[in-house]
């Protein structure tokens, strides 16, 4: 198989993967918090409303899906959007408050559920993808620019 191939199912395999984790992670709680007897966030209500509590984890869903995008076009970018979606979705396991009510009141999150584990699981996976493509390209064009000066 020549890298070229290799590259195109690495891609393929990298993007199916992380989306379908990313995807399945929005049918889980995220995080749990204690508020007026509601205990957990549900991923989706998160991933619809994260910016509006200025939540700076939450751009890391952005970054992921631009990373899917230049994983083609453009592996080195690639790596720098999905790590620094891993980086912001790490960033979330800081102990601190969450807006618990459309009112601000905030709450600690007293834990991190199957939803977040899964979400930064989609990030890891566009990450060691995109390294993994990036790499291979880079190889690839030592080996034609050492053919060419031969």
């Amino acid at each position: 198989m020549n890298d070229k191939k290799l590259i195109v199912i690495i891609r393929t395999v990298t993007i199916i993967v992380a989306l379908s984790i990313f995807i399945s992670s929005l049918f889980f709680d995220s995080f749990s918090f204690t508020w007026n007897g509601r205990s957990a966030m549900p991923s989706l209500l998160a991933l619809l409303t994260g910016w509006l509590g200025l939540e700076v984890s939450w751009f890391a869903n952005p970054l992921l899906l631009v990373s899917v995008f230049f994983i083609k076009r453009n592996p080195r970018l690639s790596v720098y959007f999905s790590g620094a979606a891993v980086l912001l979705a790490l960033f979330f396991l800081r102990p601190h408050k969450i807006m618990a009510t459309e009112a601000g009141h905030m709450a600690p999150i007293e834990g991190w559920l199957t939803g977040y584990w899964l979400w930064l699981s989609a990030c890891a996976v566009m990450f060691l993808g995109s390294v993994l493509v990036l790499m291979i390209r880079n190889q690839q064009l030592k080996t034609i620019r050492s053919q060419e000066k031969q």
